[in-house]
């Protein structure tokens, strides 16, 4: 059970066994130099198991070597490194935070996004890239009345239509967004 903080560090193998039970305030903070292969989930469980604040911060990758999904309640923190998903989904909860990314630090993947019902302006942070690049979006809306998810993800390259699109290929920004509301 962890009660605080699970750092890994640069050499440092996640153990193998039964999963890690995290509980709330806890976090998992990947502090390592270089690229982490999580080939067992032991010290990132799925479910309500999983640790609520996650960072990545000491510049090499955690990579998931096959499309996993994973879900952060909490924080997500990312200062230096990128989370691979292999094309799996980090769903973040509706009270959940995004601190940092940037061109050395964002989500490879998909990420979906709780979003409350609120008579505010909302702002949600999609830190998402891909192999070729950090390609972050922002989406604002100025209230929200029913709640759901906001599903993102993004590919280099122009979209399929553009030629039919009155868009000048030489002039746009190669690359595409997806987004899916479910319920929002």
């Amino acid at each position: 059970t962890v009660n605080g903080t699970l750092q890994l560090d640069s050499g440092a193998n996640p153990p193998g066994g039964n999963p890690f039970v995290y509980n709330a305030g806890s976090a998992l903070v990947f502090n390592q130099s270089a690229s982490l292969t999580l080939s067992n989930t032991t010290c990132w469980p799925s479910g309500a198991n999983a640790p609520p604040n996650v960072a990545l911060q000491g510049g090499g990758s955690v990579v998931f070597p096959a499309p996993t999904d994973r879900t952060i309640t909490g924080t997500l923190t990312l200062a230096n490194g990128i989370l691979d998903l292999a094309g799996g989904t980090l769903s973040l909860g509706s009270a959940s935070t995004v601190a940092g990314g940037n061109a050395a630090s964002y989500v490879r993947g998909v990420i979906g996004r709780a979003v409350g019902a609120s008579a505010s302006t909302l702002l949600a942070d999609f830190p998402i890239g891909d192999a070729v690049g950090w390609a972050p979006l922002e989406l604002s809306f100025p209230s929200i009345g029913t709640g759901g998810t906001l599903t993102v993800s993004t590919s280099a390259g122009d979209h399929t239509a553009i030629a039919t699109s009155g868009i000048d290929a030489a002039h746009s920004v190669n690359r595409t967004w997806s987004v899916t509301n479910s319920g929002v």
